[in-house]
């Protein structure tokens, strides 16, 4: 709950109801689980407590997880780290989702379908 309105969740409200959409476990918590499964089906909208409402995040390492699509990232203005190595990212269009994230200045992309070279087979 802190940690929600430390990264830009306006109100306790707002928490509340974010929870009560991600956290399946009803235990309190955001895992990692929860978080991915919200970052695959959100498309934030201006009624949506979705990424959208995370406007203060800086830094977001989702690594080695069954990420395919950057689709949401572009409403997190303030991310300055972005570490997706070893996701399953691989269309090239998909970084017209964090092209104008103008505070984006770490991004990782290694050991993704999209860096490997293709195979001249």
């Amino acid at each position: 709950r802190e940690g929600l309105l430390t990264l830009g969740v306006s109100s306790n409200e707002a928490v509340d109801q974010l929870l009560s959409r991600v956290d399946a476990s009803h235990d309190g918590e955001v895992d990692l689980r929860e978080f991915m499964a919200l970052f695959q089906r959100s498309r934030p909208t201006p009624d949506d407590p979705g990424l959208s409402r995370l406007s203060k995040l800086q830094h977001l390492d989702l690594s080695e997880n069954p990420i395919t699509h950057l689709a949401g990232l572009e409403h997190l203005a303030n991310l300055t780290t972005l570490w997706m190595s070893g996701t399953g990212i691989h269309l090239l269009d998909d970084l017209a989702h964090i092209a104008a994230l103008e505070q984006l200045f770490d991004l990782d992309l290694t050991d993704t379908p999209l860096m490997r070279p293709a195979d001249n087979a």
